[in-house]
């Protein structure tokens, strides 16, 4: 647990980059897609939650077996798919090259991934039960710094009182 700890600053300055980096081009996405293993299915749906609450545009997550049987074809320029990438897949690979001829806008997070200012490029925690904490750091990154860029304020519903309703 230590050693996840000490790995959290550059975790987090490593999304920040990658934040500012993205944002804008995330922003202007038609739709968005979270897709990662079976073992990060709990952090795909999160991540694609705390997407759709800040984003306010369609956002779902999937696990790759999943996506692969078919929901990769609703794809076009306008779409973006961020992909959880925690080791090596040839699969995964494949998948990104062909929906890259798709779509400019493919964003792998992983230790394995090519750095390439797309992607996020940097080792996990191999603790597989503080994965998730690492990828959720890179969410948080992503949706405090993402509502400056769309004009958003997170604290205010779409629809005041929507709750209350």
């Amino acid at each position: 647990m230590e050693k996840t700890f000490n790995h959290l600053p550059a975790l987090i300055t490593a999304s920040q980059a990658w934040t500012q980096t993205n944002a804008l081009a995330l922003r202007d996405s038609a739709d968005i897609r979270l897709t990662g293993p079976a073992t990060l299915f709990g952090t795909v749906q999160e991540g694609a939650l705390k997407m759709l609450e800040t984003l306010r545009c369609p956002v779902s997550g999937y696990e790759f077996e999943e996506f692969i049987h078919g929901i990769y074809n609703a794809f076009n320029a306008q779409s973006a798919l961020i992909m959880l990438d925690p080791q090596p897949d040839a699969r995964q690979d494949r998948l990104a090259q062909i929906l890259g001829d798709w779509t400019p806008s493919i964003y792998r997070i992983g230790p394995q991934v090519e750095n390439n200012g797309l992607n996020l490029n940097f080792r996990l925690s191999m603790m597989r039960t503080l994965l998730s904490l690492n990828i959720s750091f890179h969410y948080k990154c992503y949706v405090r710094y993402y509502p400056r860029k769309k004009a958003l304020i997170r604290r205010y519903p779409k629809i005041r009182n929507s709750i209350k309703k």
